[in-house]
């Protein structure tokens, strides 16, 4: 009962850990710091597949058409 060693290596290893975990918190938090600064993160030429005189409610109609072509006729005059 008075011997107190394994309570200290206990109390200890949770430290550590925990000051660890700090310092893994706060080096994510200056990394997020820096990257939230940057304005362009460049992912290359993105491109919909769209032409660009295409309507995108003329490709929304197409879509629901061929999603349901049995309502058709309430598409277009929902539309109208």
């Amino acid at each position: 009962m008075l011997n107190k060693k394994a309570q200290i290596g206990h109390t200890l290893t949770w430290v550590l850990a925990t000051i660890i975990i700090i310092f893994v918190l706060l080096i994510f938090i200056f990394a997020s710091a820096g990257l939230s600064k940057i304005k362009f993160i460049g992912v290359g030429e993105l491109k919909s597949g769209l032409n660009e005189e295409s309507s995108i409610l003329e490709e929304k109609t197409n879509i629901a058409y061929e999603l349901n072509n049995a309502n058709k006729e309430i598409i277009k005059e929902a539309i109208k």
